[in-house]
């Protein structure tokens, strides 16, 4: 998952992909459609084989949002209730405050005022 988070939970509602299915389909075939994302070809042999070349796309990706799928594959931590969710993020919150040790930077790209002081130890003067 992005950012290399230290929790991640899901739902059972919910759906985790970085885009939707259909989405990607367009992305991925987005040469051969016109303006509108339909496909701009007239051969009906290529035509059928780009339209199930989308449809295979959107299927395996709307398959891999769910996030059962996620927690097989290690990606979600923990599949909480709706109604325990509250209770997972007051919990999550109070161990943060609670945390020992310095600001872990979970991507060197993209770093915050309280990261200084962590990027620059050892740095030379």
């Amino acid at each position: 998952m992005p950012y290399d988070p230290v929790v991640q939970l899901s739902t059972c509602l919910a759906r985790q992909s970085v885009m939707e299915g259909r989405t990607l389909a367009i992305a991925t075939y987005n040469t051969k459609l016109d303006d509108d994302f339909q496909i701009a070809v007239s051969d009906p042999a290529e035509r059928a084989k780009i339209e199930a070349g989308m449809k295979e796309v959107e299927a395996r990706i709307e398959a891999d949002m769910d996030p059962f799928v996620a927690a097989r594959q290690m990606d979600t931590d923990e599949i909480v209730e709706v109604a325990a969710l509250r209770g997972w993020l007051a919990d999550l919150v109070e161990m943060s405050y609670q945390a020992i040790g310095y600001r872990r930077v979970k991507n060197p790209r993209i770093w915050s005022m309280h990261d200084i002081a962590e990027l620059t130890r050892g740095a030379r003067r």
